[in-house]
Protein backbone atom coordinates (compact mmCIF):
# COMPACT_ATOMS: atom_id res chain seq x y z
CA UNK A 1 0.00 0.00 0.00
CA UNK A 2 2.87 2.43 -0.39
CA UNK A 3 4.04 2.27 3.14
CA UNK A 4 4.16 5.12 6.06
CA UNK A 5 3.87 8.57 4.65
CA UNK A 6 6.42 10.51 4.73
CA UNK A 7 4.88 13.76 6.27
CA UNK A 8 4.04 11.98 9.02
CA UNK A 9 5.04 10.16 12.08
CA UNK A 10 7.32 12.04 14.97
CA UNK A 11 9.85 15.00 13.73
CA UNK A 12 11.60 16.89 16.48
CA UNK A 13 9.30 17.88 18.88
CA UNK A 14 6.14 17.92 16.52
CA UNK A 15 4.32 14.34 18.20
CA UNK A 16 2.74 13.94 14.26
CA UNK A 17 1.07 10.51 14.32
CA UNK A 18 -1.73 8.81 12.18
CA UNK A 19 0.64 6.49 9.70
CA UNK A 20 -1.24 3.80 10.40
CA UNK A 21 -4.48 4.87 9.78
CA UNK A 22 -3.29 6.29 6.34
CA UNK A 23 -2.30 2.96 5.68
CA UNK A 24 -5.31 1.71 6.78
CA UNK A 25 -7.83 3.68 4.53
CA UNK A 26 -5.91 3.94 1.55
CA UNK A 27 -6.21 0.06 1.93
CA UNK A 28 -9.93 0.41 2.37
CA UNK A 29 -9.79 2.72 -0.45
CA UNK A 30 -8.42 -0.04 -2.86
CA UNK A 31 -11.03 -1.99 -2.01
CA UNK A 32 -9.42 -4.30 1.23
CA UNK A 33 -10.95 -5.17 4.62
CA UNK A 34 -9.63 -3.49 7.31
CA UNK A 35 -10.47 -4.80 11.15
CA UNK A 36 -9.86 -3.94 14.50
CA UNK A 37 -9.18 -7.18 17.00
CA UNK A 38 -9.59 -6.23 20.63
CA UNK A 39 -7.72 -9.63 21.16
CA UNK A 40 -4.39 -8.46 19.81
CA UNK A 41 -2.20 -6.69 22.34
CA UNK A 42 1.00 -4.58 22.07
CA UNK A 43 3.24 -3.93 25.09
CA UNK A 44 4.97 -0.25 25.09
CA UNK A 45 8.00 0.40 27.06
CA UNK A 46 7.01 4.40 28.27
CA UNK A 47 9.09 6.41 29.51
CA UNK A 48 8.15 8.25 32.74
CA UNK A 49 8.10 11.97 30.81
CA UNK A 50 5.29 10.86 28.80
CA UNK A 51 3.28 10.09 32.20
CA UNK A 52 2.89 13.75 33.07
CA UNK A 53 -0.08 16.38 31.98
CA UNK A 54 2.28 18.20 29.77
CA UNK A 55 3.31 15.27 27.73
CA UNK A 56 -0.31 14.26 27.26
CA UNK A 57 -1.61 17.89 26.49
CA UNK A 58 0.88 18.18 24.50
CA UNK A 59 0.34 14.84 22.14
CA UNK A 60 -3.21 15.77 21.99
CA UNK A 61 -2.61 19.09 20.58
CA UNK A 62 -0.50 17.20 17.83
CA UNK A 63 -3.18 14.45 17.36
CA UNK A 64 -5.20 17.21 16.78
CA UNK A 65 -2.61 18.36 13.66
CA UNK A 66 -2.35 14.75 12.97
CA UNK A 67 -5.93 14.04 12.01
CA UNK A 68 -6.26 17.18 9.35
CA UNK A 69 -2.46 16.76 7.79
CA UNK A 70 -4.13 12.95 7.27
CA UNK A 71 -7.32 13.68 5.84
CA UNK A 72 -6.04 16.23 3.59
CA UNK A 73 -3.59 13.78 2.68
CA UNK A 74 -6.23 11.13 2.03
CA UNK A 75 -8.80 13.50 0.15
CA UNK A 76 -10.67 14.05 2.63
CA UNK A 77 -10.55 17.56 2.93
CA UNK A 78 -14.25 18.21 2.90
CA UNK A 79 -13.83 16.07 6.50
CA UNK A 80 -12.21 18.49 8.10
CA UNK A 81 -14.40 21.92 7.11
CA UNK A 82 -17.11 19.27 8.23
CA UNK A 83 -15.85 18.83 11.67
CA UNK A 84 -14.61 22.71 11.98
CA UNK A 85 -17.41 24.09 13.81
CA UNK A 86 -18.04 21.16 16.16
CA UNK A 87 -13.90 21.66 17.27
CA UNK A 88 -14.28 25.43 17.22
CA UNK A 89 -17.07 25.18 20.03
CA UNK A 90 -15.25 23.43 21.86
CA UNK A 91 -12.35 25.22 21.92
CA UNK A 92 -14.27 28.19 22.60
CA UNK A 93 -15.92 26.04 25.89
CA UNK A 94 -13.08 24.97 27.30
CA UNK A 95 -10.44 28.09 26.59
CA UNK A 96 -10.53 28.80 30.22
CA UNK A 97 -9.30 25.53 31.32
CA UNK A 98 -6.34 26.49 29.32
CA UNK A 99 -5.02 28.88 32.16
CA UNK A 100 -4.31 26.29 34.55
CA UNK A 101 -0.45 24.93 34.84
CA UNK A 102 0.36 22.70 32.11
CA UNK A 103 1.80 20.44 35.03
CA UNK A 104 -1.68 20.18 36.67
CA UNK A 105 -3.85 17.53 36.61
CA UNK A 106 -6.85 19.66 37.64
CA UNK A 107 -9.60 19.25 34.96
CA UNK A 108 -7.62 17.31 32.89
CA UNK A 109 -10.41 15.78 30.73
CA UNK A 110 -11.53 19.11 30.03
CA UNK A 111 -8.03 19.86 28.88
CA UNK A 112 -7.22 17.61 26.79
CA UNK A 113 -10.39 18.29 24.66
CA UNK A 114 -9.48 21.55 24.53
CA UNK A 115 -5.28 20.76 23.74
CA UNK A 116 -7.14 18.21 20.33
CA UNK A 117 -8.92 21.39 19.45
CA UNK A 118 -6.20 23.78 19.42
CA UNK A 119 -4.53 21.35 17.63
CA UNK A 120 -7.18 20.62 14.81
CA UNK A 121 -7.90 24.52 14.42
CA UNK A 122 -4.48 25.63 13.77
CA UNK A 123 -3.44 22.80 11.12
CA UNK A 124 -6.82 23.48 9.32
CA UNK A 125 -7.28 27.49 9.43
CA UNK A 126 -3.24 27.62 9.99
CA UNK A 127 -2.49 25.69 6.99
CA UNK A 128 -5.58 26.54 4.93
CA UNK A 129 -3.92 30.37 5.13
CA UNK A 130 -0.63 29.28 4.44
CA UNK A 131 -1.78 27.52 0.84
CA UNK A 132 -4.12 30.27 0.02
CA UNK A 133 -1.44 33.30 0.50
Amino acid sequence: MGGFGRNSGRDGRALLSDEEVQVAWRMQDAGHSVRYDSRIVVEHQIQASRLTPAWLLSRLYWQGVSTVRTRRQLGRKHSVWRELPRRLAVAVAFAPTGLLPRSSDRLLAFRWRLAYAAGFLRAALGDALATDG
